[in-house]
């Protein structure tokens, strides 16, 4: 289970795939008091390898700064997702097996090269996005 830390997001996710188990993975969306909307999901550059029900569970949690009526509901909601998620994969070991195998090969993928190619495209397109200001 890739649960968020103090922040809405995790650097574990990555690993729990080396695990070869099935990834459940929380997406806490938080919504300010000085705001009028949910933040988007955090992401980090190898998230866009895995696909939500195709590699892992994933399951959104929604919090309001100040709303502990509404964060007890999302809370108890959030719980009953992770239930109806075990039990639907529990009676379908295959497709459970699947998806954590297609998790596993994709996590595979994540090497020195496409790290490092990953650092390039970052640089190269923000200097050029700094270069169109300039």
């Amino acid at each position: 289970m890739n649960l968020p830390g103090n922040q809405p997001w995790s650097y574990r996710f990555k690993y729990l795939f080396l695990t070869g188990s099935q990834v459940i993975n929380i997406d806490v969306r938080q919504k300010f008091n000085d705001v009028q909307y949910f933040n988007d999901t955090w992401i980090n550059f190898f998230d866009v390898i895995f696909e939500p029900n195709v590699d892992y569970i994933n399951i959104n949690y929604y919090w309001i700064e100040n709303n502990l009526k509404y964060n007890q509901y999302q809370f108890i909601k959030l719980i009953k997702n992770m239930e109806l998620s075990y039990q639907y994969y529990n009676s379908n070991q295959q497709e459970s097996k699947k998806m954590a195998q297609c998790g596993f090969n994709k996590v595979l993928n994540i090497t020195d090269d496409l790290i490092c190619e990953s650092i390039y495209l970052l640089v190269y397109y923000y200097s050029k996005k700094i270069n169109n200001f300039l």
